[in-house]
């Protein structure tokens, strides 16, 4: 946008209009100098349509300012995170005047918001607020406010909420230019104030609520929201200060704080179609990563095979990829796979927070049949999901590895051989695990657990938003006395888990834990 005349450090606040049953968004500027500024429309990421909007704007150099007919303006900027930033006005306001922010750097990538709230007539605090799937520490950013002193066309409406709120400008433009914000934080769930539609001498307001982590847009309790509206063209009044600007040296601390925050590649999620016979079923089927990982855990879970029965064990891993074979579980006669899906989950060993501020430890146990414990170095605040895969052979027997007494500290985890190799005496395996707090979305993968009975499938229908998603399985439990592995296969939308025996016997009730990701690079930010 190119401003009709200069306007020295400009300071610039939008505000967007949505048509209904659109998605809302955010906007953001990111370049500005004396002749005009760049701005960016930000979807949620959680959004699938966009149509075109009309954003209005307003421009005011930096300092305090007294408008012609006396009121006080006050244009500076601040920093801000999702939990702090403050600003003490240098203008002397009378009453609390109307604040409107805008986002004015791109320290973090993710979609943003800025609200402010807490104002009085020495200041005000202002919060950043990202869409709720991404509720972890994100980085601070550069925000422009402009305070109005409130008369005239500037003006406050109070209990605005998810429907239609009018408001009348009190005059009449030719061509009218209103912004708006939010003066309070009264719910929780990330918003950001938009147009419903404009005229020249009103406007209809609401707030909007992003949809990353539900669909619920319902705004119980109504917000204090400022509207400032102005004909389009030239504001004039007197500079008479300076305002509040964040220096140089403290937006350089800010960048260097937003790299140390910014996540990085924990894993990735694949999978490999295979077809094996007794001729090469102990071949090493290989697969890369698109990128190292270092010190990789593994955990595979294969497709339904019509009761073909088989298990998976990684026998080789560097930072490039690993290597697994398939096992002929119960030394069934004429053994044959065709087009077996295995789908992987690959997690750098150590503790890592996903951007949604969900904790994943992956790690490595020796285990036997018999013994076998892990404790956690995550601070679980609950029993988290715990998915296993043997990852060495030092016995050729086909081996299954199952986590069992899983609490916030720790888990217990056996290593299970069909009933018909019972008789075998096998020395310990390293046993691979990932542990994921429970919940999630598709943006940052999802752990749950369901109980199964029997040799029934279970139908779990996953969050929207995967890209080709990616799922391991593992029980939670060992309560069957016979040795039972998880297989799954696809219905309509949904995706199916089930008990495989060792044997033709029925087992009993399971706990089936499952980890889900979108196919490739899983982020996060390590802790250890």
């Amino acid at each position: 946008m190119n401003f009709g005349s200069n306007v020295d450090n400009p300071i610039i606040v939008l505000t967007g209009t949505v048509a209904l049953g659109s998605p809302p968004y955010t906007l953001r500027v990111v370049d500005r100098d004396a002749t005009g500024f760049s701005f960016m429309v930000e979807e949620w990421e959680s959004q699938t349509r966009f149509g075109s909007v009309t954003v209005n704007w307003v421009a005011v150099a930096a300092g305090t300012h007294t408008l012609s007919d006396g009121r006080v303006v006050e244009a500076g900027t601040m920093l801000a995170d999702h939990e702090s930033g403050s600003v003490n006005f240098a203008a002397q306001f009378e009453t609390a005047p109307v604040v409107l922010t805008s986002v004015m750097s791109s320290l973090d990538q993710n979609a943003v918001d800025s609200s402010p709230l807490s104002i009085t007539t020495t200041g005000f605090d202002a919060r950043l607020q990202q869409k709720e799937a991404l509720q972890g520490p994100r980085a601070k950013e550069l925000i422009g406010y402009i305070a109005f002193s409130v008369g005239g066309t500037v003006q406050t409406k109070t209990n605005v909420t998810h429907n239609s709120t009018s408001v009348s400008f009190g005059d009449s433009f030719t061509q009218s230019v209103v912004v708006a914000d939010t003066q309070t934080l009264v719910e929780a769930d990330t918003q950001s104030l938009m147009l419903r539609s404009q005229s020249s001498t009103g406007a209809s307001i609401f707030v909007a609520e992003e949809q990353s982590n539900d669909s619920e847009t319902f705004r119980t309790f109504g917000e204090r929201v400022g509207v400032a509206a102005f004909e389009a063209g030239a504001l004039q009044g007197n500079r008479t200060g300076d305002a509040n600007l964040v220096t140089t040296a403290e937006l350089a601390a800010a960048e260097q704080a937003a790299q140390s925050l910014s996540t990085q590649v924990i894993g990735e999620a694949g999978s490999k179609t295979i077809s094996v016979s007794s001729f090469n079923i102990n071949n090493p089927i290989r697969v890369n990563y698109t990128g190292p990982i270092e010190n990789a855990v593994v955990s595979l879970t294969g497709s339904d095979a019509l009761g073909v029965r088989y298990s998976l064990r990684v026998v080789s891993s560097d930072a490039n990829g690993f290597s697994f074979i398939v096992e002929n579980w119960t030394n069934q006669f004429g053994f044959s796979l065709s087009n077996v899906n295995v789908q992987w989950v690959a997690i750098e060993a150590g503790v890592h927070e996903l951007a949604d501020g969900r904790i994943i430890e992956a790690g490595h146990v020796q285990a036997t049949e018999t013994t076998g414990s892990a404790t956690f170095a995550a601070g679980f605040t609950a029993p988290p999901v715990v998915i296993t895969t043997t990852m060495s052979q030092n016995n050729a027997t086909p081996v299954d590895s199952d986590p069992l007494n899983i609490t916030a500290n720790g888990f217990d985890v056996r290593l299970d051989t069909a009933n018909s190799y019972n008789a075998t005496s096998r020395p310990a395996e390293t046993v691979g695990y990932i542990a994921m707090s429970r919940g999630g979305s598709a943006d940052t993968g999802v752990a749950t657990s369901f109980n199964v009975f029997g040799t029934s499938f279970y139908s779990w229908a996953p969050p929207t938003g995967f890209t080709d998603m990616i799922a391991v399985a593992d029980t939670q439990t060992q309560n069957s006395a016979d040795k039972v592995d998880v297989k799954w296969k696809t219905f309509s939308s949904s995706r199916q888990f089930g008990l495989q025996t060792s044997t033709t016997s029925f087992p009993g009730s399971e706990t089936i834990g499952v980890l889900a990701f979108s196919r490739g690079v899983i982020v996060g930010n390590s802790t250890n």
